[in-house]
């Protein structure tokens, strides 16, 4: 294994010679001055998009393969990537850092120890760096404590009402939306509508519920008993609350010990 790493990093050490003896290489590592005006929906869209621009290059093999991009989706905590001929590469947005490195060549931006992007424009390649990085700090901010104590308040809250809220049309039209995307068996829609819907109401119990099942269709099964302990926060008294349990120790199983 350690010779394999050596023989990576003399790799990649090469590339990276040949690069700056045949061009000047600029780089670019963004930060939150940098993204202070993307919005973390501009931010997915541009990241979702990126494959009309962008190819994914394995270069671990010994004949590095380059692949065009069929699809990417955007979990709370991955990112993840349809190859055309090739694997899904899945990427943990919290241990994703981006940096571009730009010259008369093109750009190139490491995704992890296996691949990297291939990018021709040095604009697209920074914004898609800037895009990863306001990502990163999305999920980093939903699994803060903070975080945290806020969704308490709000169970809190939720629990005391004697007159609980009702669904707004925004909110209700979202959860339709969920549900149209369950039926097509488009798991990562849903759960991407089921989020906007809690972004709004927060205290949505049945909002939680399925969204956590939805990712556990994904096998997002961290965030999958997130959700469905906000549930049982919100309605610890509910009828269904041992099989919710029972469902998170089935998702805790799979989470820490995948093999």
């Amino acid at each position: 294994m350690k010779i394999i790493h050596l023989a990576l990093k003399i790799v990649i050490g090469s590339t990276f010679i040949l690069l700056l003896i045949s061009c000047s290489i600029s780089r670019y590592v963004p930060d939150d001055n940098s993204v202070q005006n993307l919005s973390v929906d501009d931010a997915r869209r541009l990241v979702q998009h990126m494959g009309s621009y962008t190819k994914l290059e394995n270069y671990r093999k010994n004949n590095a393969a380059t692949y065009t991009i069929a699809a990417v989706h955007i979990t709370t905590s991955r990112l993840i990537i349809d190859l055309n001929g090739g694997p899904t590469v899945e990427i943990f947005l919290t241990k994703f850092t981006a940096v571009s490195h730009c010259g008369h060549n093109g750009c190139v931006i490491f995704v992890d120890n296996n691949y990297l992007l291939d990018i021709s424009n040095d604009a697209a390649a920074n914004h898609l760096c800037e895009a990863f990085y306001k990502l990163k700090q999305a999920t980093i901010r939903n699994h803060s404590p903070e975080n945290d104590a806020r969704f308490e308040q709000v169970a809190k809250a939720y629990n005391e009402a004697v007159v609980k809220p009702v669904l707004s049309e925004e909110v209700h039209r979202l959860k339709v939306q969920a549900e149209d995307a369950v039926q097509d068996k488009k798991f990562y829609d849903a759960a991407d509508l089921y989020e906007h819907a809690l972004e709004v109401a927060p205290w949505w119990p049945e909002g939680h519920f399925n969204r956590a099942l939805v990712l556990g269709e994904v096998g997002e099964y961290g965030e999958a008993k997130r959700e469905m302990e906000h549930y049982l926060q919100l309605v610890p008294d509910a009828p269904n609350a041992r099989a919710v349990q029972d469902k998170i120790y089935s998702w805790e199983r799979k989470l820490y010990q995948p093999n």
